[in-house]
Order: C-alpha cells, then structure tokens, then sequence
C-alpha cells in the first residue's frame, strides 16, 4: 500500500471519528431528557488530533516508518471540531435555559431560595406558639396529675376518717352497753336489797304487834274455853 494510500484511509478514518463524535452530541442536544448523557468536551478530548496522532489505528506496523499526515485535513478537523465546541455550547446552553425553566429546576431554586422576612418571623412566632402549646400541655397534665393525687390523698383521708370514726363509734357503743349492764345489775341489787329491807322492816312490826296484843288473845281464850264448860255442864242435867 503505497503512502497516498494510507494518507486517503487516515483521512476518511478521521471523518468517521468525527462524525460519530457529532452524532452522539447532536442526539444529546435534540434528547435533553436522557438520564446519563455523555460528555461531549471528553469525547471532543478524546477524538483530537493530538490523540488521534497517537492512536494504535493511526501507527503503523512498522514502528520506524513516520507516516506524515496532510495538512488540509488537520485544518478541517480543526474547523469542524470548532462548529462542534460552539454546537455544544450552544446545546449546553439551551440545556441549561431548559433546565431552568423546567419544573424540577424551579422547585428547586424555589427550595434553595432565602425565605422573606416575614416567613421568617412567621416561622419564628409558630415555633413560639408551638412552645407555648407544650407548655400549656406540660402544666394542664401537671395540674391534672395533682388533682388526680389530691383526690387520691382525700380519698384515703376520708377513708381513714370513716374507719377511725366507725371505730369510735363501735367503742362508745361497746361502754355503752357495758354502763347499762352495770346500771341495770346496780339497780337490781338496790332493788333486792329495798325488797329486802321491806321485809325485814314488815317482820319487826309483826314482832310488835304480837308482843303487844298476845296476853289479850289468851284471856279471851280461856274465857271462851271456860263459858262453853259453863254451858255444857247447865245443859246436862236436862238431859
């Protein structure tokens, strides 16, 4: 293969790399909504002259023989490689002009951007009121805790209090009882012994009383005794 040859190959190689470099950069700027696009400036990187002057494809199998590659074709690579940078600068442009008018891109900006003051003091005076909440919360569930507590505390008190009374009253009942079974035997024995005392009383006027009328009671007797002998001995001579 004689070096004009090569020289027309290495030119029509050139082109076909730089076409492919202009394909994926054209795809890249028409589909802006690709997740992963590749780097047009690497690939621009990639596919110079300078790496293409050092590429295996461009070396040749004899490592001595220095094939020099023409001028005129260099010269265009490096226009068309100028109208592909500008291409995809204005590719990244409109990207980015469409980037910030999409809706994503402006929620975001609206996310990043510095609330107005008075949001902020909105947000400030919220907080507050949100403290002042949990405070009120925190001491109406104290109070509620100690009216919970006090109730529970005179609860018991009064529970104490009826035990204590109810037991008071069950002693007093219990003397009660006691003094009126001692008034009772008290009075029962006065009783007996005013019984008692009555008779001994009805027994010393008896005693009197015999003492008194017993010689009369036997005059009268025997005079009695003596008028019926009288009688009977008048009555026998009748007989």
């Amino acid at each position: 293969m004689s070096n004009d040859d090569k020289i027309s190959t290495s030119s029509i190689e050139i082109d076909k790399e730089i076409e492919n470099v202009t394909y994926p950069c054209s795809l890249y700027q028409l589909n802006l909504k690709s997740n992963v696009p590749r780097d047009c400036e690497a690939m621009e990187q990639e596919y110079s002259p300078k790496w293409l002057s050092s590429s295996p494809i461009y070396e040749s199998d004899d490592a001595g023989i220095d094939y020099a590659i023409p001028s005129m074709p260099l010269l265009v690579v490096i226009e068309e490689e100028d109208d592909e940078k500008s291409q995809v600068e204005s590719g990244d442009s409109r990207y980015e002009d469409s980037d910030t008018g999409s809706p994503i891109h402006g929620h975001h900006r609206l996310m990043n951007r510095p609330k107005p003051y008075h949001a902020f003091l909105g947000e400030i005076r919220r907080k507050e009121l949100e403290t002042e909440v949990n405070a009120w919360k925190e001491a109406k569930h104290l109070k509620l805790m100690n009216e919970s507590l006090l109730r529970r505390k005179e609860a018991a008190i009064n529970a104490w209090e009826f035990k204590q009374t109810r037991k008071a009253l069950n002693d007093m009942k219990k003397l009660e009882n006691k003094l009126e079974t001692k008034r009772v035997n008290a009075i029962e024995k006065s009783q007996k012994k005013i019984r008692l005392t009555q008779r001994k009383a009805d027994k010393k006027k008896v005693d009197e009383i015999m003492v008194v009328f017993t010689p009369k009671v036997e005059l009268g007797y025997w005079s009695l005794l003596l008028f019926l002998f009288l009688v009977i001995c008048h009555a026998l001579p009748a007989l």
